[in-house]
């Protein structure tokens, strides 16, 4: 740590410390019960956590320091709205550079992140699964070697009372690459989310499982079945759309986004031509369907375009990069 660091940080205790004895002095000379001292309390909670938000911006060194997580998680328990919300600012702002670190680096604050995430608290256990969420939108090339074995921990806190908990720590677990290291765990935990009653969930939980099973009858049998059931047109497009991220293979869905090509929803329609262009080669038994857009003079300019660019990434070799 360094010597500019360590100096940042003894001034902010040394000035909150003089706040707090000039707040009890003037509660002591208050009569009893003292309004004056209580109506202090939330500013120095708003100041405390102002201090440790300017400690955690500061940078690396400040994520050497893991102290000030507790204290922030804790500040999302305030019943004073600035309060919690300079927390949460200030758990963004830690988030931010934590990302950025080496995966060593990273793994120094799960500790707090982790005890964060058996709060009880719903707002507290939702920024701490936030931590692990970004590593699969930002981090997921090595998020297996960030992760380690706590890889199995968060497949097993899928379970969360909490849908946005739910959806983050599945979101970390499915985007990563290579595919997670506890695979049949994972597999085993996305397929049973497909049922969730959270739709957003099932979305995320129906990418992990198209993305790290694309070769599995029984996944790919329950990514079907869960798009069979789903008959609201746009919580449809949502699953679609999610397919289109996962780019499956297995006949089974590419035949079953063919069928959404009859549909009379415009936007399922065109986002279902999106996913099979995105599918490739391995959704060649689409170009029948895909041809016959092109020769339909009912369909709209935006569909013909969306078709005609499927049709060339069907017929263009595979790509490397899956």
């Amino acid at each position: 740590m360094s010597k500019a660091f360590r100096s940042t940080g003894l001034r902010l205790a040394g000035v909150y410390s003089a706040l707090v004895a000039g707040v009890w002095t003037l509660t002591a000379l208050t009569t009893s019960p003292s309004k004056v001292g209580l109506d202090w309390i939330p500013l120095l909670i708003r100041f405390r956590l102002a201090a440790l938000g300017l400690f955690v911006v500061l940078g690396q060194p400040g994520l050497r320091c893991q102290e000030p997580l507790p204290a922030l998680f804790e500040g999302l328990k305030s019943t004073d709205l600035d309060s919690k919300n300079r927390a949460s600012q200030a758990l963004h702002a830690y988030a931010v550079n934590w990302i950025q670190q080496d995966p060593a680096t990273m793994r120094k604050a799960f500790p707090a992140v982790m005890a964060a995430l058996d709060d009880d608290d719903d707002g507290v256990r939702i920024q701490a699964s936030a931590f692990f969420g970004v590593i699969g939108m930002l981090r997921r090339h090595d998020g297996r070697a960030i992760l380690g074995t706590l890889e199995l921990d968060l497949i097993e806190r899928f379970n969360d009372p909490q849908p946005r908990v739910r959806t983050n720590l599945i979101a970390a677990i499915s985007s990563l690459e290579p595919a997670p290291a506890y695979l049949a765990e994972a597999i085993e935990a996305f397929e049973r989310h497909l049922n969730d009653p959270d739709f957003g969930v099932r979305g995320r939980a129906l990418f992990g499982l198209a993305r790290v099973a694309p070769d599995s009858s029984s996944a790919t049998a329950a990514i079907v079945s869960l798009i069979d059931r789903t008959a609201d047109p746009e919580e449809r497009r949502g699953l679609i759309q999610r397919l289109a991220l996962a780019r499956p293979r297995h006949p089974a869905i590419v035949r079953k986004l063919i069928e959404q090509l009859s549909q009379d929803h415009h936007q399922l329609r065109l986002d279902s031509v999106r996913a099979l262009g995105n599918i490739g080669p391995p959704a060649a038994e689409a170009l029948p369907a895909l041809r016959a857009i092109l020769l339909d003079p009912s369909i709209n300019q935006e569909l013909r375009q969306v078709a005609e660019a499927a049709i060339r990434s069907i017929e263009t070799p595979a790509r490397q990069d899956r």
